[in-house]
């Protein structure tokens, strides 16, 4: 149950966890916004509320093929609301 999850103690850990949950959705919104995929997917609320929660916390790049999730820290916030739109 995920009720009774618990957030590993040490900070690395957390860290760790938060990176690989970070990554996971990453590929989720890459396999619903990729070319093959049903155009409903993107018109799931729900979708649309993971990518706005993920521009808002992580920084994704990718280069050569090599991703590179991190999560934001204070002073890497994205634009507020009225900033535009983000691209994944």
């Amino acid at each position: 149950m995920v009720d009774a999850y618990r957030l590993p103690a040490d900070e690395q850990e957390r860290r760790d966890l938060a990176q690989q949950i970070a990554a996971d959705g990453y590929r989720l919104l890459e396999a619903v916004f990729a070319p093959t995929a049903p155009v409903w997917l993107r018109q799931v609320p729900a979708v649309s509320v993971l990518r706005t929660v993920w521009v808002r916390q992580f920084t994704r790049t990718v280069t050569d093929g090599e991703e590179e999730v991190a999560w934001r820290g204070k002073d890497d916030l994205p634009p507020s609301r009225g900033g535009g739109r983000f691209a994944l």
